[in-house]
């Protein structure tokens, strides 16, 4: 593997995130076109992706249900039902599926920070590398 595909690989998690502009996503994709191990590196992550959005899908009614139980507990706060906020708080963390849900957020989340933190790495091993260039 070469510089580049290190470089794009960095792109691709932002790429299906949908957060790269228009010449980065172009430029991602003219790579990914030609280059099968940054390609099956991508299909990858989409086909995770996919997997982790069918699981959010799956709970989705049960999580709107505990958001509007929240929101109506939140609500009756004014009224100083404080501990009664909190039983429902606590009751929304008693089901598997949320639990299940969060830490799969949080890992998601936490992946795609982690491929962005190497690409600022790796931009900033550049910019050194520069510097030590132009000193020397």
């Amino acid at each position: 593997m070469n510089t580049k595909c290190d470089e794009i690989k960095d792109k691709i998690a932002e790429l299906i995130a949908g957060i790269l502009s228009e010449t980065e996503k172009d430029a991602v994709a003219e790579h990914i076109s030609v280059c099968s191990e940054c390609s099956g590196y991508a299909e990858a992550l989409k086909d995770e992706e996919f997997s982790l959005t069918g699981l959010f899908e799956g709970y989705s009614e049960d999580l709107d249900r505990q958001q509007e139980e929240v929101v109506n507990a939140i609500n009756l706060l004014g009224h100083g039902t404080k501990n009664k906020v909190m039983s429902v708080v606590q009751g929304a963390f008693d089901s598997r599926a949320v639990r299940f849900a969060a830490a799969a957020a949080v890992i998601v989340f936490l992946a795609v920070n982690y491929i962005r933190a190497m690409s600022w790495v790796y931009e900033l091993k550049q910019c050194m590398d520069i510097c030590s260039i132009s000193i020397g």
